[in-house]
């Protein structure tokens, strides 16, 4: 299974960290939101609209692990 191992803050191209940005290992962005019931969204590596999203910071790691994996099968 796909894991996600590390989560770092996200640095905008000065080197400056963009507040409630992170970036996992695997490239995906993690941002928090401010949408009814949501408190976080994913967006996949090269892409700018997220995925996913949720309250709960655990199910996005989740919905990350099955991105991954969903997409060795398909390749």
């Amino acid at each position: 299974m796909a894991q996600v191992r590390e989560i770092t803050i996200k640095l905008d191209p000065a080197g400056q960290a963009i507040p409630g940005c992170w970036v996992t290992d695997n490239g995906y962005t993690i941002s928090q939101v401010n949408r009814p019931g949501h408190q976080y969204a994913v967006t996949r590596p090269t892409q700018s609209l997220p995925f996913g999203y949720s309250p709960v910071l655990e199910e996005i790691l989740q919905l990350i692990e099955a991105d991954i994996e969903a997409s060795e099968v398909s390749a």
